[in-house]
Order: structure tokens, then sequence, then C-alpha cells
């Protein structure tokens, strides 16, 4: 007690510690350099900021993110008060859907020339990214999904895979047919397909044609993650 008495612990006067503004990166070797900021701090800056500078550089940095990232927050900067950001925004979603369309082109050319299981997979993958991707709506999207059956139904008179099954399956989800779905589902697990991928598909399945019963049994079959999305699922259905 003397000890604290005679020498006390020091105190911090200020509670505050200036840092520098982070600079937002603009092209893919800037952005190797100094990792990017979250998307939902990018999220933040292209809703909340009010330089159309910052947002157009928001928008700049987002288009080299992962599709996956970037597409849904470019499609929100459409919606920005700036016709230069909003213009920026469709330059880089356009680019995006050319390049998948590009190389659509390029493997049917090659499936026209030489027609094999696989090359139909990826042709019908990319058909499939486009719409997982929310780059098509409307009657632009059902023409892309039937593509996508059009072209796994062809793969599968030469040979079948888990893969397949799969991705054909989860095509016919999203056109609304349960019922085949769960066929090609249930194929893609005999085969071997991991369950963490198949199950979830098969439970919504299920849930699409009322058979909640089976349903509950399918997501009551996956591992428990923590943390992990189907766990909220899970512990909804419990």
């Amino acid at each position: 007690m003397l000890l604290v008495w005679f020498l006390p612990k020091q105190q911090h006067r200020s509670h505050w510690q200036s840092i520098e503004v982070l600079r937002l990166p603009s092209g893919p070797v800037d952005i190797m350099a100094h990792p990017p900021l979250g998307a939902g701090a990018l999220r933040d800056i292209l809703v909340h900021h009010d330089s159309p500078e910052q947002r157009s550089l928001a928008v700049s940095t987002i288009s080299h993110l992962p599709r996956k990232q970037s597409i849904p927050l470019l499609q929100l900067a459409l919606k920005d008060v700036s016709d230069d950001i909003r213009l920026l925004a469709y330059a880089a979603l356009e680019s995006i859907e050319n390049q998948i369309n590009e190389q659509i082109a390029c493997y049917q050319q090659r499936y026209e020339q030489q027609p094999h299981p696989d090359l139909a997979h990826v042709i019908a993958q990319h058909y499939w990214e486009l719409c997982y991707l929310g780059m098509a709506e409307g009657i632009l999207r059902k023409h892309y999904l039937a593509q996508a059956e059009q072209y796994l139904r062809g793969s599968f008179q030469h040979t079948g895979h888990a893969d397949y099954s799969l991705l054909l399956g989860r095509v016919l989800l999203e056109q609304q047919r349960p019922e085949e779905a769960m066929a090609y589902l249930k194929d893609a697990r005999q085969q071997g397909g991991q369950p963490e991928q198949v199950v979830p598909y098969l439970a919504e399945a299920a849930y699409q044609v009322k058979d909640y019963d089976q349903a509950r049994e399918y997501i009551f079959s996956l591992a428990d993650k923590s943390g992990n999305r189907l766990s909220q699922v899970k512990e909804y259905w419990l």
C-alpha cells in the first residue's frame, strides 16, 4: 500500500490519439501494397461520405475487389447522386459482365469444335455466375439459367459427376423446380459430394415442397460450427 501511495501509476491526460487519415487505394498495385478497407467501410463511404472525390475513389477501390464483394457495392453506387460516380460504377459492372460473356463465347467456340462434358460444365458455371452475382434480372436471368441447364444436361449424356449434379440442382432451385432439383441433389450426395455443400440445398428443396420434417432432418445432419450462418439456421429450427 505504501508503494502505491508514494509511487502511483502514471495517468495519461490525453484520452484521444490522433492518427493519419487512411488513403483509399485506387489500383491493384496499391491494394497489394496496402490492404484495402473492408467491404463495410467502403459501403459506409459510398452511403455517408459528403465528398464526391472520396466516393469516386471508393468505387475505384471496389472495382479491384473479388466479384462477390464488389458487385453488390457497385450496384449500390449506381444510386449515387453524382452522375460521374454512377457512370463509373456502371462501367465497372459492364466490364465484369463483358469479361464473363467473353469467356462464355470462347468456351462455346471450343465446345462446338469438340464437345466435352467438362467444357459444358464450365460454360454452365459462367452462366450461373452471371445469375448468382446478380448481374442479370428478369427475362435475361431466365435465359441464363436455361442456358446453364441446357449445357449441364448435355454433359450428363457423357458422364455423371457430383459437381455437375450439384450445380444442376442449384439451377433448378433458382427456377422454382424443387422436385427436380432434389433428385439431382440426392444424386450429388450419393456420388460423394461434400455434405456441407449439398445438404443445405436439399433442405431448401424440401422446404420449398413443404416437407418440413425432411428439411429439419437435413439441417440437423449438418455438423455444428460456431459462428457459421448455417448454425444460426439450425438453432432457429430447434
